[in-house]
């Protein structure tokens, strides 16, 4: 099935009814922020690249995406934004894409990475900007490992990838198909979307070690607040919200 095809099948859906697909891009997300922000993006726009050569990542981390291996794009979203926490809509339709499609057993780490066992296999990036008419934008990267059998020393024993974990993986495009359904069924579905992100982590009730610069510390998973951030209780009793991710190491051996 080729993009045309997929275009077709989504058309008048909130996501997928228009395709943009390059050979290879610097970031889906920085090209499709700086379109968003030039009036040429529209609400439901993916911007999908065989290969990326400057990948991003959450807190500024580089996403491994310089072969075609994997699922590199960005979708767009204007305007009032059905469900909430929005960084929890590609969660949510990712692990429901590898656990009912592939019968994988995924799992979600806060705030916005997708696990198999203790390995990372996908992981999202949503960042805001505005277009010409004063409009809110938001553009939702994905990164969905698929057919790598390696990863490099520093990610090696932390990611794995479709084909690791099933031994086979079906074709980009056919997995692109799946997604854009997922995530069309997501976002036209519970508009809270806080307890089905905890229905699909291992997180809740865990004791963690939890690390931030020279500061490490224990504290038990409590669940999420309304606005999605982290409720942890510390050994002490007292309750902490985690409002940021940034440099903060939280383990994922649980």
């Amino acid at each position: 099935m080729n993009i045309k095809d997929i275009e077709q099948l989504f058309a008048g859906l909130p996501i997928g009814s228009k395709i943009r697909h390059f050979e290879s891009i610097d970031s889906t997300n920085s090209f499709a922020l700086e379109e968003v922000r030039r009036g040429h993006a529209d609400h439901g726009d993916i911007f999908l690249s065989d290969v990326q050569t400057g990948g991003r990542g959450q807190s500024g981390n580089k996403w491994q995406s310089l072969d075609a291996l994997g699922l590199w794009m960005s979708f767009v979203l204007i305007g009032d934004i059905p469900v909430s926490p929005l960084a929890f809509l590609p969660c949510v339709a990712i692990h429901d894409f590898l656990h009912q499609d592939l019968n994988l057993d995924p799992h979600l780490k806060w705030p916005n990475d997708v696990l198999v066992g203790k390995k990372k296999i996908a992981g999202v990036l949503a960042e805001g900007t505005t277009n010409p008419q004063g409009h809110q934008g938001w553009v939702i990267g994905i990164g969905l490992n698929l057919f790598q059998k390696s990863f490099t020393p520093e990610l090696s024993g932390k990611a794995t990838s479709v084909v690791m974990e099933a031994g086979t993986c079906p074709r980009r495009n056919e997995v692109l198909l799946s997604l854009i359904g997922w995530l069309n069924g997501t976002i036209s579905g519970d508009k809270d979307l806080i307890s089905p992100w905890m229905a699909r982590s291992r997180m809740p009730g865990r004791t963690l070690k939890f690390r931030r610069a020279n500061q490490e510390w224990e504290a038990q998973v409590q669940g999420l607040t309304a606005e999605g951030y982290l409720q942890i209780q510390h050994l002490d009793g007292t309750m902490e919200s985690i409002i940021s991710s940034h440099d903060l190491t939280i383990p994922t051996d649980y």
